[in-house]
C-alpha cells in the first residue's frame, strides 16, 4: 500500500485496517532498520484502535515456525516500530531483523524463501553479512528461483562472502536451469581475485560452450582482478576469426575493467586491435568500451587522452555500417567542447563528403549553439552534406532554443543575418 501515515482516532474502527501475511511482513522487516516512528502522547502502542496494538493482535505466531521469530510477539512493536535512542538496541534489532529474515529461507512456501532470499540481497551491506550462512544453505534449494535469487544475493555481499562461498557458486554453475547458472556467474565475479584461482578454468569454459551469456561471463572474468584480464587476453588471441560473436561480447565486457589494472595497456591495445574487425557489432563494442574507460580514467591513462582517442574514434565516421557511424559520433560528443571543435573542424574542413555530413549530425545532436556552424554547411558544395546539416537543424533545436542561446550575441546575430 502508500508508505503514508494511518490516522487513527477514537472514532475508528480497526476493522478497517488490513491484515498482512508473511511474505509482507518480511518485506516490511527488510525496510525496518530505516524506518522510525515516533508515536504522539494521544496515540501510544496500547491505544485500542492504534495500527500497531492492531498488528501485534492480529499476528498468530502459531500460524509461523517459531524459528523464524527472533524476539517475542509482545515485543515486535518495540523492537521494530518505535525510535530506539541507544546504539546497542539498534545493533540487537538488526541482528534480530537479520535472522528472522533469514530463517524465512527455510519457509514451506517458496514464494516466502524466494521473498525472503531477495530482501537479503536488497539490504546488502553490512546488514545481510550476518545472514551468509543462511543463504549458502539455500543454494541447496529445491526450487531454482530460490536457488538464483539466494546465489545473487550472495554476491551482493561481495568479497565480503570470504572463501566459504566460492565452492557453493561453482556447484550452481553446474545448475540445469540457466537463470540459477547466470545469477551464480555474475556472483563469482563480484567476489574478486580471492576466487580466481578456483573459478577462472570454469567460466573459460563457460566462455567457450556458452552455457551463460558470454558477455556475463566474460564481465565475471574480469571481476577475477588481474588474473582474469590475462586469461581474457590470451583466450581471445586464440579463439579462431570466425567466432565473431566471442569477440563482441569481448570487447563490450572490457568495459568493466579497471584502469588501475596493471593490464589497462593491454586492454587498450586489444581494443585498438578489435576495432579494425570485419564484424561491425565487434567494432562498436570496442567504440563503447573505450569511451566508458575513458571517462573512468578522469585522463589518467594515456592512451585515454583526447588526443589520443579523438582522432582514432574521428576515423571511424567514415565506417561503412550506419551503426558504427552513430556509435563514433556518441564517442566524440561525450567529450563535450573538444568534441564539439572536431565536428566543427570537420564539417568545415574535411575534404570527404561523407565526413562532413557526419560532422553535420554530430553538430545537430549538440544543440543550439553550433546553429550558426550548420547555416555555413548548408552552403556546402554536397548536397548531402546540405541535407545533413538542414535535418541536424529541423531536428536538434527549435526557434525558441536558437533565440535563448544568441540572446547575449549580438555580432553573431548580424553575421547570421
Amino acid at each position: 500500500g502508500p508508505n503514508s501515515p494511518v490516522t487513527v482516532g477514537e472514532e475508528n474502527i480497526c476493522e478497517g485496517l488490513v491484515k498482512v501475511n508473511l511474505r509482507d511482513l518480511l518485506a516490511a522487516l527488510q525496510r525496518s532498520p530505516l524506518i522510525k516512528c515516533a508515536f504522539s502522547e494521544e496515540i501510544q502502542l496500547s491505544h485500542p484502535c492504534s495500527p500497531f496494538k492492531f498488528l501485534l493482535d492480529s499476528f498468530n505466531p502459531n500460524n509461523v515456525n517459531p524459528s523464524y521469530l527472533p524476539f517475542e510477539p509482545s515485543l515486535f512493536a518495540e523492537k521494530i516500530f518505535t525510535n530506539q535512542n541507544a546504539a546497542a538496541e539498534k545493533e540487537r534489532t538488526h541482528l534480530s531483523v537479520i535472522k528472522g529474515i533469514g530463517g524465512a529461507l527455510m519457509d514451506e512456501i517458496v514464494a516466502v524463501r524466494e521473498t525472503a532470499a531477495s530482501s537479503l540481497g536488497a539490504l546488502g551491506l553490512p546488514e545481510a553479512i550476518d545472514a551468509l550462512d543462511y543463504l549458502l544453505d539455500s543454494t541447496k534449494d529445491p526450487d531454482s528461483n530460490v536457488r538464483a535469487m539466494s546465489a545473487w544475493a550472495i554476491g551482493r555481499l561481495g568479497p565480503h562472502s570470504g572463501g566459504k562461498a566460492i565452492k557453493p557458486l561453482l556447484e550452481l554453475l553446474k545448475d540445469n536451469y540457466w537463470k540459477v547458472k547466470t545469477a551464480a556467474c555474475i556472483s563469482i565475479g563480484c567476489l574478486g581475485p580471492q576466487a580466481a584461482s578456483s573459478s577462472l578454468p570454469l567460466l573459460l569454459k563457460i566462455l567457450k560452450d556458452g552455457s551463460v551469456n558470454k558477455q556475463i561471463a566474460a564481465e565475471s572474468i574480469i571481476g577475477m582482478g588481474v588474473a582474469g584480464v590475462q586469461s581474457l587476453i590470451e583466450y581471445i588471441k586464440k579463439e579462431h576469426r570466425s567466432n565473431y560473436k566471442t569477440r563482441e561480447h569481448i570487447s563490450k565486457a572490457l568495459a568493466t575493467a579497471s584502469v588501475n589494472d596493471p593490464n589497462i595497456d593491454h586492454i587498450i591495445e586489444l581494443l585498438f586491435s578489435l576495432a579494425n574487425d570485419t564484424y561491425a557489432e565487434v567494432r562498436k563494442g570496442c567504440l563503447i568500451s573505450l569511451d566508458k574507460l575513458r571517462s573512468q580514467s578522469r585522463d589518467s591513462v594515456i592512451y585515454l587522452k583526447p588526443r589520443n582517442l579523438l582522432p582514432f574514434f574521428y576515423q571511424f565516421l567514415g565506417d561503412a555500417d550506419r551503426g558504427v557511424r552513430q556509435c563514433a559520433l556518441l564517442c566524440i560528443k561525450n567529450f563535450g567542447a573538444q568534441g564539439e571543435l572536431l565536428f566543427i573542424e570537420g564539417v568545415t574542413k574535411d575534404k570527404k563528403p561523407a565526413i562532413r555530413k557526419e560532422c553535420a549530425y554530430g553538430l545537430g545532436d549538440i544543440g543550439a549553439s553550433t546553429f550558426r556552424t550548420l547555416l555555413l554547411s548548408l552552403h556546402d558544395s554536397s548536397r548531402a552534406v546540405r541535407e545533413a546539416a538542414g535535418e541536424a537543424i529541423v531536428k536538434g533545436m527549435d526557434t525558441l532554443s536558437i533565440l535563448e542561446n544568441f540572446k547575449d550575441k549580438g555580432h553573431q546575430k548580424q553575421a547570421i543575418r
